[in-house]
């Protein structure tokens, strides 16, 4: 089971419990005295929910007696054991859907067990009748993962508010595959209460007017929607509901958007309370930050109270911070959270400042051996479906100016992932691939361009041969022969082979490194040659299990790339990176977490690239608060500190940060 360090995130103005996002402390984070996610409950106990129903002795491969299903919805073998209802939805035509029907009742309370299978969202909705009687939603709800494209465990629940969509609240491992997580829904025709654990979340937000509550609805994505994967256990359903359980509780705001990702973090603000019926001395409240409930202090007079805690987050990226307030004198637990980013504790430069409306993307750096460092990136007005240019900006003073930008490629169609090279006669080359955008995407092909001026003009470029697209984020390695390998994905991982300095690159010449196959798709390979000639291949790594990347492999050659070891797993969970050879013999990796929301840039040293690449420190470096990141690169200078490249589409800019050794300790 893969996990991400999980988080919460901010409750929208659905929720009753509303947010101060002009309030805005910086925190540095945190105490020994904390309990784990799995130890959730204890402040905030279960409520009493009713008879379950367990499915294990119901009649496998059906549907469940006494519902209403459309699609496919039948009682099957549950990955945690003993039965449970799968739902499933393969069609872009039609949904599945299953009503777990009741009658109608002021208030009723309904438990499930819910256990995504596949991290693709999912809906819930209460159903209630309406003044003339007829059935409608009351309240509908999306759960889906909080960074889609990593499928995180992590799961971002929306409210619908008519047909409009809200943010309400995320609640840690909801999607997590095959985890059940038991979840509470308490509902009235006038609030819901949601609990998972001690996060409690209310809210008035609804989709249709009832006078009453009846059953559940566990629905896929929708009718063009598919791949919903989910399975649904030990149901309880009670209309014996104190109204007092619907109440608002305790309000309280929240005041932190931003942190400095730490492990020894002061106590500072979190929330305020500014509920004159508040009486401190009953109030409890706890924290979670850093995938840990933590406890909080207390302080203040009635109606200026502030919740303290040290704000403890390792990670970086999008770690929003959770506040639990629980009143003592009704037992009522009411959560509030914030929308935080959590950022590394280094400080970046401006290589780069566009104007605009085009954004930089994805640079690669490399020192030249006049000691300049040159740097070229994609300028577009999209990650995607827009024509790219490449732009080259260069520094002559170890990266404390930089020049001003330059076009050096455009083509008609979109010139991608620049990955540039220094030759041994000081030729550069700089490799990227086009894509025709205006057919749907096609893959034209990967190009190098070749420069004798020092990177200021690129005049001549070959298209590398292929009978399949080809693709590449890696720069291009010369080899002791002269020979220049050119790491491409397509199909799998490929390297093309020049023998007369990157003028050309044969069909002939190229080679399958791992294949494609039903279980992984091998992504966008890089080479670092070793000081004794070994070459070592990183490859970001695709599960169709999971419907996502995980940690990437890595692949040896002995003989100059003419053939290569079985791949061997890291524990890097490497998206869009770079490899580095130091000074010293060690590989400096960057690279974007996948694991992280957002994916963050993280870095990590390999002091002994001849043995595994696993069990070394992963040191959050860069966020830019962007889900459009990462793709970083690295140079080292002459003092041994490493620079390292990354952007920012929301000011535009390509930016650079300093590490030294030490730091990867």
């Amino acid at each position: 089971m893969h996990r991400i360090a999980r988080v919460v995130v901010a409750a929208a103005a659905a929720a009753t419990l509303a947010l101060s996002p002009s309030l805005v402390t910086d925190a540095t984070a945190a105490p020994a005295d904390q309990t784990s996610a799995a130890a959730a409950g204890s402040a905030c106990p279960a409520p009493t929910d009713g008879t379950v129903r367990t499915f294990d002795d119901e009649p496998a491969g059906q549907p469940p007696a006494g519902t209403a299903t459309r699609g496919t919805v039948v009682v099957a073998a549950a990955p945690a054991g003993g039965q449970a209802v799968h739902i499933t939805d393969t069609s872009t035509t039609a949904d599945s859907s299953v009503i777990f029907p009741a009658s109608a009742a002021a208030a009723r309370r309904v438990g499930i067990d819910l256990a995504p299978h596949m991290a693709i969202p999912f809906y819930l909705a209460v159903h209630g009748s309406d003044s003339a009687g007829n059935d409608v939603v009351a309240y509908r709800l999306q759960v889906a993962p909080l960074y889609a494209w990593g499928a995180s465990p992590a799961a971002q629940v929306t409210a619908y508010q008519g047909t409009t969509a809200q943010q309400w609240a995320v609640i840690p491992d909801l999607t997590d595959q095959d985890a059940p997580t038991r979840m509470t829904l308490t509902a009235s025709p006038n609030a819901l209460v949601m609990q998972v654990g001690d996060f409690v979340f209310r809210t008035t937000a609804h989709t249709a007017a009832a006078v009453a509550v009846t059953g559940l609805e566990v629905a896929s994505s929708g009718v063009s929607g598919k791949g919903t994967d989910v399975y649904v256990d030990n149901l309880s359903m009670t209309d014996q509901v104190d109204p007092a359980d619907l109440d608002q509780g305790i309000t309280s705001a929240g005041l932190v958007t931003r942190l400095t990702a730490t492990s020894h973090a002061a106590v500072s603000a979190v929330a305020s309370i500014t509920d004159h019926s508040a009486d401190p001395r009953r109030l409890r409240a706890e924290v979670y930050v850093g995938d840990r409930w933590a406890p909080a202090q207390i302080t203040g007079p009635t109606g200026q109270l502030t919740v303290r805690a040290a704000l403890d987050e390792p990670n970086i990226g999008l770690h929003p911070v959770s506040v639990t307030v629980t009143d003592g004198r009704s037992g009522l637990c009411r959560s509030i959270q914030m929308n935080t980013q959590s950022f590394a504790p280094i400080p970046t430069s401006v290589v780069s400042q566009e104007a605009g409306p085009e954004q930089p993307r994805f640079p690669d750096a490399v020192r030249l051996k006049d000691g300049r460092i040159a740097v070229a990136y994609h300028y577009a007005t999209a990650h995607t479906n827009a024509n790219g240019v490449i732009r080259l900006v260069s520094s002559s003073d170890n990266g404390r100016t930089w020049s001003k930008p330059v076009t050096v490629v455009a083509t008609q169609y979109d010139c991608r992932d620049p990955k540039i090279t220094e030759l041994r006669d000081g030729t550069l080359l700089l490799t990227t691939f086009e894509t025709n955008w205006a057919a749907g995407g096609a893959n034209v092909g990967t190009f190098v361009y070749r420069s004798t001026d020092g990177g200021k003009t690129f005049p001549t470029f070959t298209k590398i041969e292929s009978t399949i697209g080809t693709y590449e984020h890696g720069p291009a390695v010369q080899l002791p022969n002269g020979d220049v390998l050119q790491p491409l994905y397509g199909s799998g991982a490929r390297i093309a082979r020049s023998t007369d300095g990157g003028k050309t690159f044969p069909a002939s010449q190229q080679m399958t490194v791992v294949a494609d196959n039903s279980q992984y798709t091998n992504r966008e390979p890089n080479i670092v040659r070793l000081p004794n000639g070994e070459l070592v291949m990183i490859i970001r790594m695709y599960f169709a299990s999971v419907g996502a990347e995980r940690e990437s492999r890595i692949v040896r050659s002995f003989d100059n790339g003419q053939t290569w070891t079985a791949p061997e797993w890291t524990d890097i969970p490497a998206s869009s990176d770079h490899l580095l050879l130091t000074a010293d013999g060690s590989v400096l990796v960057t690279f974007g977490n996948i694991l992280q929301p957002l994916r963050p840039t993280y870095a990590e040293l390999i002091t002994n690239p001849y043995g595994p690449w696993t069990g070394y420190r992963q040191l959050p470096v860069y966020n830019s608060s962007s889900d459009d990141q990462a793709n970083p690169s690295s140079v080292q200078l002459p003092n041994g500190s490493f620079l390292s490249f990354g952007y920012n589409i929301i000011t535009r800019q390509v930016v650079g940060w300093r590490t030294w050794p030490n730091m990867y300790r």
